[in-house]
Formats: structure tokens, C-alpha cells, sequence
């Protein structure tokens, strides 16, 4: 009884997380998908049995996702924990540009990390000329530049090596 009641406190305080972030007001889009993905991060440790995450998110979700642990939430769950211990594990770095052709130079762009099911693990805008960096967990993952599927390319990132690739997107 009183693990049903723990389960119910914890689902609502997820709950209450997820309404208290969607409904901060935020000007910038790219600060509005990190406010999701870092709800994204809470409600995944809150709704775990073992009390762990279950997917992989990147350390700048993560970071946001520490931060807005609050309440209920870091009362009633181990989010803070889970947080902390996938903050602490082994991480990869993916540095990724976006070109326009494959002798051209890095061009300005959204390029977009997936997981191989194709969810969202972390968005960054790159000016023309700079490269995006996305510090990860170890795995293989999926960039996606300006929302083409046509500017997709896979790679692999491990904690001993940097991965470096370009997304090139044809006009």
C-alpha cells in the first residue's frame, strides 16, 4: 500500500514539474526544448522502477534537469541521485558541422541529436563557420541538420575519442 501511495506522490509530482516548466515563460525556442527534454529527464527517473534513468540524455539536459529539481519531486523520488550518477558516468564528445556542399565551408544551421529511435537528445543553433558540440553519453547516435531527413548521418561516440563529422545537406 504504502509503495502504490510512494508511486502516486511521485507521478504527480511529475506531474506538477511537467505544468510548473511548460507554463514558465521562455522567449527563446531553443530554451523552451531544453525545459522539455529536462521534464523529459524527471518524469523518466520518477517513473523507473530501479530508480535510474532509462535513456540517454546529454550532460546540458542534464545539468538543466539538476536545476529544476524542486519540491515534491526531490522529496519523494531519486531523481537527484539518478541525475548526479549519470552526470558522473563516462561521457563522449560529437563535434558536428553543417555544410551545403562537400568542399564548402561550415555553413549556419540547427543540427539536431537523435538516438537510434529517433527521439531528441539535445538541439543546438551553429553560427556559418562553427561547429555544434554535444557531450553525450557513450553510444551511437543520429545528427540531423535544419529537420531534413535528407541531412542525417550516424555516428559513434565513445569516452576515449572526440567524434567528428560533417552533416552536408545538398540545396
Amino acid at each position: 500500500m504504502k509503495a502504490i501511495l510512494a508511486l502516486g506522490a511521485a507521478a504527480l509530482a511529475c506531474l506538477v514539474l511537467a505544468a510548473t516548466v511548460a507554463a514558465s515563460v521562455v522567449t527563446r525556442s531553443d530554451h523552451r526544448s531544453d525545459e522539455n527534454a529536462a521534464a523529459r529527464v524527471l518524469y523518466d527517473c520518477a517513473s523507473s522502477r530501479t530508480g535510474l534513468l532509462q535513456h540517454t540524455y546529454s550532460v546540458r539536459v542534464l545539468r538543466i534537469a539538476q536545476r529544476h529539481i524542486r519540491g515534491d519531486v526531490a522529496e519523494y523520488t531519486g531523481c537527484t541521485e539518478a541525475v548526479r550518477f549519470a552526470l558522473r558516468g563516462p561521457h563522449g564528445t560529437i563535434v558536428a558541422g553543417v555544410k551545403r556542399s562537400r568542399r564548402g565551408g561550415l555553413a549556419a544551421g540547427r543540427i539536431a541529436l537523435l538516438d537510434l529511435r529517433g527521439r531528441k537528445v539535445d538541439v543546438l543553433r551553429v553560427r556559418r563557420g562553427e561547429r555544434a558540440l554535444f557531450a553525450v553519453a557513450p553510444g551511437r547516435y543520429r545528427l540531423r541538420a535544419d529537420g531534413r531527413r535528407a541531412c542525417t548521418v550516424n555516428v559513434r561516440s565513445s569516452a576515449w575519442r572526440t567524434a567528428s563529422v560533417n552533416v552536408i545537406c545538398r540545396k
